[in-house]
């Protein structure tokens, strides 16, 4: 389809971009690492994901193949803060989708990344994430549980949005 067109001729574009400063193999100017580029890569497939999933309100595949490929690669060179941000996204969609499991699951995968690699601001998204869940699924104590531990960490790096979050929750 024409998004998928799109998406695939930016990328062209930006590899055209990235090479264009090397002339020879003999050439000091050096090409981008490949994890450099494979970060680019994911970021734009992360967007591309989004943006399809903005313009359907109702889409039939909530992890798209955007996300999927994102996820491969950012597995693939260990982008812990992208897995996140992937995760996030996926748990979000199946929340207002009402799928709780699937919700869970992926909101959980998040959080046990952001806890192996003690992101701060990550542990507070997640932890109010999975106690959002909850607490649609009327797991109240874990709900609060959650909300609780991402105020720690939301008031540690006073982000307000995460306060926010958290006390809502806590109600």
């Amino acid at each position: 389809d024409q998004y998928t067109m799109r998406f695939y001729w930016g990328m062209l574009i930006l590899i055209l971009v990235l090479m264009s400063g090397c002339t020879t193999a003999d050439d000091s100017s050096t090409l981008p690492s490949p994890a450099v580029t494979d970060s680019v890569v994911v970021e734009n497939l992360i967007a591309q994901s989004e943006k399809e999933f903005d313009a359907n309100p109702n889409p039939t595949v909530v992890y798209d193949q955007f996300l999927n490929d994102a996820e491969t690669i950012a597995l693939k060179n260990d982008f812990n803060s992208a897995l996140v941000k992937i995760y996030t996204i996926a748990g979000k969609r199946f929340r207002n989708k009402s799928d709780y499991i699937n919700a869970l699951a992926y909101h959980k995968k998040a959080l046990d990344i952001a806890v192996n690699t003690n992101n701060k601001k990550q542990l507070a998204d997640c932890y109010n994430m999975v106690g959002v869940v909850y607490r649609r699924i009327d797991e109240n104590s874990l709900a609060l549980d959650m909300h609780l531990k991402a105020m720690n960490y939301a008031e540690e790096l006073g982000d307000t949005f995460n306060i926010s979050v958290s006390l809502n929750g806590i109600g």
